[in-house]
């Protein structure tokens, strides 16, 4: 069975505090990747099968948040 991996982000709110939250791959594959995909697909007016895959969008998000892969304590 594959390990789901695990990354904090760092951010600050409203007032200043630093927020910290900790996100599953499988969260990003849910809410981020059918966004980012779809806007692939915009900007470049065409179809991203055997372009890219899952792998690009989470090292486009790690990079753009970023994110810090996690272990599990």
């Amino acid at each position: 069975m594959k390990k789901m991996r695990k990354f904090k982000i760092q951010y600050p709110d409203e007032n200043y505090n630093n927020v910290v939250e900790i996100l599953t791959e499988e969260y990003i594959r849910r809410y981020y990747y059918p966004t980012w995909r779809e806007k692939w697909i915009e900007k470049y007016n065409q179809d991203i099968d055997d372009e890219v895959c899952f792998n690009d969008c989470l090292d486009h998000w790690v990079v753009t948040h970023w994110a810090i892969e996690i272990e599990d304590v």
